[in-house]
């Protein structure tokens, strides 16, 4: 499918509390001045694109499951956040250099999230639900099999992106991750990424608890 552009969003609430940075303290008073020229300066240069494929494979590499049905999913800003904070850093600009880096880190996996809302709405239309979100690595999907699912995804799409032979991926803020098609008959608490039974579309889960 064509790229779908995400606009960059910054929580700056959920962003503070995940740089432990907390409120009333120095720290959070400094951050807080400068937070939304962070924001209006990722606006302005940040450009996050999102591609998805489907395929079968084997989610578990070689010595797993069957092929399953999966989607290939690939989130990517080319940006230049990376470099302005490092020079922020290197001027003695060590917090606003150190803020903007984090918040663009944040942009990109927020746009993510979003992006895996889409997905998994789309694939509901058509009757099909989607299994946790898994990147190469997690102990699930072995590190090796993220060359095999790179080449899956540029086959059908048009995207800068390489790896290394230390199995990095370039350019430098990109996520890329796979969902795999799950029965309907399994419980969502073994899927869902926020394990949410109150946002659940499945009515019939045995295992949902209604007053």
């Amino acid at each position: 499918m064509p790229s779908v552009i995400l606009s960059p969003e910054i929580n700056e609430e959920k962003l503070f509390k995940k740089l432990h940075i907390e409120k009333g303290t120095e720290v959070f008073n400094s951050a807080y001045k400068i937070i939304d020229e962070i924001k209006e300066f990722i606006t302005k240069n940040m450009n996050i694109s999102a591609w998805y494929t489907e395929t079968r494979i084997s989610v578990m590499g070689n010595d797993g499951e069957d092929n399953k049905m999966c989607i290939i999913c690939l989130v990517s800003s080319k940006d230049e956040t990376g470099i302005f904070s490092r020079e922020m850093m290197n001027e003695g600009n060590y917090l606003k250099g150190y803020l903007l880096y984090e918040a663009a880190n944040h942009a990109l996996f927020e746009a993510s999230d979003r992006f895996s809302r889409f997905i998994r709405e789309e694939m509901l239309k058509n009757g099909r639900k989607l299994g946790r979100r898994h990147f190469a690595g997690d102990g699930i999907i072995d590190l090796n099999m993220q060359v095999e699912i790179l080449s899956i995804l540029k086959k059908e799409e048009d995207v800068y992106v390489y790896i290394n032979e230390r199995n990095v991926l370039f350019p430098e803020r990109l996520l890329l991750y796979l969902f795999a098609e799950s029965d309907w008959g399994s419980c969502c608490n073994e899927d869902e990424e926020t394990n949410e039974c109150m946002k659940c579309k499945n009515k019939k889960c045995q295992y949902r608890y209604e007053k």
